[in-house]
């Protein structure tokens, strides 16, 4: 209910458009937490690699799977995350401001 009463009190009374804000937010946090969660889900599906069941069928992953499901994405999220904090947030806040 708060949000509802916060969300009308900005659309009501300021020139700001709550649906872009809201769309902005929305993309920044998917772009932001993809990375960390992929290399999350790597960490824990190489961890639980042991006691999840096979196929009969299924062929041995390959040795870079380590570095294709964990460190790539590791990587990727912390220079994306720290490009955001360092790079384009002070941008942002000299142009509005």
């Amino acid at each position: 209910m708060g949000v509802a009463v916060i969300s009308f009190t900005i659309f009501r009374y300021s020139n700001a458009n709550f649906f872009l804000m809201a769309l902005a937010a929305g993309l920044t946090g998917a772009l932001l937490g993809s990375f960390p969660g992929m290399a999350i889900g790597g960490l824990v599906g190489l961890i639980r690699k042991r006691s999840l069941p096979i196929a009969q069928d299924a062929i041995p992953e390959q040795l870079g799977v380590v570095l294709r499901a964990v460190v790539a994405p590791l990587v990727g999220g912390i220079g994306l995350i720290a490009s955001y904090f360092l790079i384009f947030n002070p941008w942002l806040a000299a142009l509005l401001g």
